[in-house]
């Protein structure tokens, strides 16, 4: 049920409006700021390895390695701030295409 019920809030969540979907504006160029957070968690679990190596040298002996143990499960939350500056869009001709160059820093 909480693998349905994760896998339907991704697919809500994707669905919402998104900044690719707004309308662009030739003139919107110049300086600009925002804000972005975010938040999640992992579920707990038991995880166990298995394995060996060798130690070199005049010792030459096989050491096995048989480790379990459990991951946490946290919740974890991030917050940044963005700032930049976006130039004037440069079209390619009669084509719909263009490229808007800009220059942005990130803080989390």
């Amino acid at each position: 049920m909480k693998n349905r019920s994760g896998a339907l809030f991704a697919l809500i969540c994707s669905l919402g409006p998104s900044p690719c979907f707004a309308s662009d504006t030739t003139s919107g160029q110049g300086f600009y700021v925002g804000v972005f957070g975010g938040a999640g968690t992992a579920s707990s679990m038991s995880a166990r390895q298995e394995g060996g190596f060798y130690l070199p040298g005049p010792l030459n002996t096989r050491v096995g390695v048989d480790a379990q143990g459990k991951t946490g499960g946290e919740p974890v939350g991030v917050l940044g701030l963005q700032a930049g500056y976006e130039w004037k869009r440069q079209t390619f001709g009669p084509s719909e295409w263009a490229l808007k160059p800009a220059a942005e820093l990130e803080g989390i």
